[in-house]
């Protein structure tokens, strides 16, 4: 009796399927609900949030200020521009230069000698460099202590001008140095001897005279003239000449004073001296 009544009291299956098709569970389990976003915020308008405007007081900008920043700008672009091109150009023309400048290379079993002097080639350059060098820094440490710093700065200097200007005198100098012992010695005398005709003008008796002149307008050299020709005239003035006492004959009036012989005496030897010196010195 018990049995029946379980069976008589268990829920009917459709009314279980229908329980559950109908529940508020499976309507939320097949669709659930969307999530929504958050509103934004409100933004305040447009016209609350300007940015601030200069005070009434700043002087405006001349357009003469303006013209000139917009010429340097357009400048700087065109320098720009004009370099990029350059350095475009070089680019282009660099790999060109190096490889017409690169030598051929000598074959060891065609050629040995060329082969071994093209290979020694670079080793004695750098020596000769290295030479050259320290006969420079002794030539110049040698002309500083002679010359001074001064003149040896001021002989490199016009060197170095004249080589810029395309001097010929220059540029045989440099050569003339470079292949010289004493390279600073050789630029040192060639910066003298052009001081010195530059001074002189060419004309070595002008400048004879110019010099004079110069030298007698100067109240100084003018006084030790003066005092050298009073010393040469008191010089002069105490060599004062005597005359030579001649020893005469004995006088032919004298003949008769003395009467006979006495008046015939033999000179002596000291008067026969005397007499020859003094013929001799007249």
């Amino acid at each position: 009796m018990t049995d029946v009544t379980q069976g008589a009291d268990a829920p009917d299956e459709n009314a279980l399927f229908n329980d559950a098709v109908t529940s508020d569970t499976l309507d939320k389990f097949e669709n659930p609900p969307v999530a929504t976003e958050p509103k934004p915020a409100p933004t305040p308008p447009a016209g609350t949030n300007e940015p601030p405007k200069p005070e009434a007081n700043d002087p405006p900008i001349p357009p003469g200020r303006l013209r000139e920043e917009s010429e340097a700008r357009r400048r700087a672009e065109r320098e720009r521009d004009d370099l990029r091109a350059q350095m475009a150009l070089l680019a282009r023309q660099q790999p060109q230069q190096q490889r017409s400048n690169d030598p051929q290379k000598i074959d060891l079993f065609d050629n040995p000698a060329g082969f071994v002097q093209q290979e020694l080639r670079p080793y004695l350059d750098q020596m000769r460099n290295d030479l050259q060098m320290q006969r420079e820094a002794m030539s110049l440490d040698f002309a500083l202590q002679r010359h001074g710093d001064q003149l040896v700065g001021s002989a490199r200097q016009a060197l170095e001008q004249g080589m810029a200007r395309g001097d010929a005198a220059a540029w045989s100098t440099y050569n003339r140095a470079m292949s010289s012992h004493d390279p600073y010695g050789v630029i040192v005398r060639w910066h003298n001897d052009g001081e010195t005709l530059r001074t002189i003008g060419g004309d070595l008796d002008g400048y004879k005279k110019r010099i004079l002149e110069e030298a007698l307008s100067d109240p100084d050299y003018r006084k030790r003239v003066i005092d050298a020709a009073k010393g040469q005239a008191q010089t002069n003035g105490n060599s004062v000449a005597r005359p030579v006492t001649v020893a005469s004959s004995p006088s032919l009036g004298n003949i008769g004073a003395g009467g006979g012989e006495a008046q015939i005496a033999e000179p002596s030897d000291a008067d026969l001296f005397r007499q020859a010196t003094s013929a001799r010195r007249r």
